[in-house]
């Protein structure tokens, strides 16, 4: 089985409007540069808003105990301004988590603050968590971030290009943008006042934040409705594998053996009574099917299952096999009884059986396959001798019924 992990991956939203800023690099896992220790207080940017974790693997499952095992991870949100300068005073930075649970917000001192997500308990199969990541967004009042081509501070028609946000979403299937079945977070935007429209807003194709002098791009919201986004995913668990198994008993030592078929991916052959176990693992939360693909011959036998359907939630020890010898009939025809006469056969020594006229005859007792018969006469005919002819009267049972035992009186 797999150890399970937490991985970090910090997504900044953009448009196609907004190239700047979202590169393949590390860049957006910086904190904003400081310059002393002067206070700065102003208006967080896209660009300088980032969430950072302290360990970027923490093993959260104990796969012995499938227990959880580190249930809390510390996420620290950084903030900056355009200028990249640490901001200073108050801002407060909202969390919102696909999977565990998360501290809903926190203020920032000095450019930061810190939450922290827990994990308390294995996800749901099918549910958010289940693929192995949980996914977390920060959001805050802002502005979006440009690239400030001729240096004043200010988006003009100098600058090229801006982060153009959509609203902020969980995204849960990590497309890296939203689809059906991401989850909303509702914020006041152009495209919604009041932020309660219960849908996803895209972005508006204007730069909203402060001091935009562009002379086509600038948004009628400055400051107070434009929200930063980073979405982050934390592989929380990756789906845990199980073993499937059980017992073999009545198998006969000498026989083929029987081989076990699970879910259509491995099978097994198994010779001897005892535990088994598929080498195929099955995931949490799946389920389970084992067969019989072929019983065994030589002798002869049908093997049954117990337990053999289920869904996984823990290693399965039992689905057991129970392996039983077929058993076949012994029998034939006897021809000159004198009429009115009988004759007693016998089947290895016993199962008597009284026949009154010519015909057909069976044994009442089966045979096991691989084992022997032998027909004899225990009380002849009073005016007559009955014997089996041809040899037909002993052999070894083998994978049918016996037909073919002929016995003559005279």
């Amino acid at each position: 089985m797999n150890n399970r992990y937490i991985k970090i991956l910090v997504l900044i939203s953009c448009s196609a409007l907004a190239i700047a800023g979202c590169s393949s690099d590390n860049s957006a896992l910086q904190s904003p540069s400081t310059t002393g220790t002067d206070a700065n207080s102003g208006t967080i940017s896209q660009k300088n808003f980032s969430v950072l974790t302290a360990d970027l693997n923490p093993s959260v499952i104990d796969e012995t105990a499938n227990t959880l095992t580190q249930t809390s991870v510390e996420i620290t949100a950084f903030i900056g301004d355009r200028n990249n300068q640490v901001l200073t005073d108050s801002h407060t930075i909202n969390f919102a988590a696909e999977y565990g649970l998360i501290e809903p917000s926190c203020v920032t001192e000095n450019g930061e603050c810190s939450v922290t997500w827990t994990a308390i308990k294995f996800p749901e199969p099918g549910g958010p968590g289940d693929d192995g990541f949980a996914t977390i967004t920060a959001y805050a009042s802002g502005e979006e971030g440009f690239t400030d081509t001729n240096g004043n501070n200010t988006f003009d028609d100098g600058d090229a290009t801006f982060d153009d946000l959509e609203e902020p979403f969980i995204d849960s299937d990590e497309s890296g943008g939203f689809t059906a079945g991401d989850q909303i977070i509702d914020v006041k935007s152009t495209n919604d006042p009041t932020g309660e429209n219960l849908v996803h807003d895209i972005a508006d194709g204007f730069f909203n934040g402060s001091g935009c002098t562009h002379s086509s791009l600038c948004g009628d919201r400055k400051i107070t409705t434009v929200f930063a986004r980073v979405s982050m995913n934390l592989i929380v668990n990756e789906i845990l594998s199980r073993t499937i198994g059980g017992t073999v008993t009545g198998l006969d030592p000498s026989s083929t053996g029987v081989v076990l078929r699970l879910n259509n991916v491995e099978d097994l052959p198994i010779n001897a009574n005892g535990d088994y176990t598929f080498t195929a693992e099955v995931d949490d939360g799946q389920t389970y099917t084992v067969t019989v693909l072929t019983n065994p011959t030589l002798p002869t036998q049908t093997c049954s299952l117990a337990n053999a359907t289920g869904t996984v939630s823990a290693n399965v020890t039992n689905v057991d096999v129970t392996c039983a010898t077929n058993t076949f009939t012994i029998a034939g025809n006897i021809s000159g009884i004198p009429s009115g006469e009988t004759v007693t056969l016998q089947n290895n020594g016993g199962d008597d059986l009284l026949i009154n006229a010519d015909g057909a005859f069976i044994f009442t007792t089966p045979i096991a396959d691989g084992a022997g018969y032998n027909v004899t006469i225990l009380v002849d005919a009073a005016t007559a001798t009955c014997t089996p002819s041809g040899g037909t009267g002993s052999d070894t049972v083998s994978g049918s019924n016996i037909t073919n035992v002929t016995i003559g009186c005279i």
